[in-house]
């Protein structure tokens, strides 16, 4: 049985001067800190089942541990955390119409905004390497030293002071990719990496660990954790409960500014797209998006302001669907999409058909032209499976 990992902050130390080795010093570096395991993760870890070795959803943990609400009732005080999709405009008229502000010290704010993407930036992954302890590392480094001599006394002495800096309880981690750092050729350096991988695959607990906090963003992951969270999804949708919601006529008023090559209307249609209903009106701006992100969107000014980067991080997905659109793919993609998205209803479904109709079937095949072949419309379906998830949907 897998022993468990104690559920706490440990700091992670990383030899990164191995390549510095020199004959003539006989000494060598102590590790530095480089990053943070923290206690969430190594209870993510815990709860790992079925043979699993890595948490595959640890911004979704993360997230569902923290004390999250779904009111703004007597909010006077938000904070925002990094890369959340929320318009500065939206919080403004909020703010303003609610007699609330945003403040700097997320300590002090009533509420922090937080998204699952600013979640997912401040966790990384190690690609090569192990964890040991502090303990396991001394005890395997000290015999390689009384092995080969190739640290000199005073040298290990030294080294042995620097340790007494490192908590106890810290990880090290070895076996990374110190072998292509440069100094291979360097028989000292060449032993050492050998006998850092070989310590990499001692087993303990920590032997599956990848997962970390890099030192630069330890901070903003600490400020994550304590105090009251909403994420930026619930505030969108209670901030833009008077917000205009999308409908057909809008979306075809939007798509006409759009397309009517004036720079000022293009950026009211997008400007009405940064400060609508988004939740109401998702169905809609993933089609939008879908459409004119590349040819439209991007090309105007306002594609890079604040409150248009707020929405289009959300619908990026949909945007990024500009290839082989005389392949089925991209459109059986926006249809996945829709469907995680709770976005897909009956008239998209359709919509999206005729599109796989026109560009997929009748154009690159030559069948709209054809004085001998005929298929009809009406043919095209969703397969079962996914009409089956359409009717699960909430649209």
């Amino acid at each position: 049985m897998k022993t468990k990992i104690e559920e706490k902050d440990y700091k992670i130390y990383r030899i990164t001067h191995w390549n510095d080795i020199k004959k003539k010093e006989n000494s060598i570096h102590p590790p530095t800190l480089a990053a943070y395991f923290p206690k969430e993760m190594a209870r993510a870890y815990n709860e790992l089942k079925d043979g699993r070795r890595s948490p595959g959803n640890i911004g979704e943990d993360i997230i569902k541990s923290l004390n999250l609400v779904d009111s703004l009732d007597n909010i006077k005080t938000i904070h925002r955390l990094p890369n959340i999709s929320l318009s500065r405009d939206k919080v403004k008229m909020w703010t303003d119409a609610n007699n609330a502000k945003v403040i700097r010290d997320g300590d002090a704010a009533d509420v922090k905004i937080i998204s699952l993407k600013g979640v997912e930036k401040v966790v990384s992954n190690w690609w090569r390497g192990s964890l040991v302890t502090k303990s396991t590392f001394m005890l395997s480094l000290n015999k390689f030293h009384n092995h080969t001599g190739l640290i000199s006394d005073m040298g290990w002495d030294k080294f042995l002071i620097d340790m007494e800096d490192i908590d106890d309880e810290s990880l090290i981690l070895t076996g990374d990719n110190y072998r292509y750092n440069g100094g291979s050729s360097n028989s000292w350096f060449s032993q050492f990496i050998n006998w850092s991988d070989t310590l990499s695959q001692t087993k303990n607990e920590f032997s599956d660990v990848q997962l970390h906090v890099q030192l630069s963003d330890w901070k903003a992951y600490k400020s994550m954790l304590g105090g009251t969270f909403m994420l930026d999804s619930t505030a969108n949708k209670l901030m833009s409960s008077d917000s205009v919601t999308f409908d057909d006529e809008m979306f075809i008023n939007v798509k006409n500014m759009l397309m009517s090559g004036n720079k000022d209307d293009v950026t009211m249609a997008m400007t009405t797209i940064a400060n609508c209903n988004i939740e109401e009106s998702k169905t809609y701006l993933a089609m939008l998006f879908f459409h004119y992100s590349e040819n439209y969107f991007r090309p105007n000014g306002f594609y890079n302001s604040v409150s248009f980067k707020a929405v289009r991080s959300s619908f990026q997905k949909y945007a990024d669907l500009t290839y082989q659109h005389g392949h089925t793919s991209p459109y059986g993609r926006l249809i996945n999409y829709m469907l995680e998205d709770g976005s897909l209803n009956e008239s998209a479904v359709q919509h999206v058909l005729d599109l796989v109709f026109e560009r997929v079937i009748m154009g690159p095949t030559g069948m709209g032209l054809s004085d001998v072949f005929s298929i009809k419309r009406s043919s095209l379906t969703l397969k079962p499976e996914a009409r089956e998830k359409l009717h699960l949907n909430v649209v």
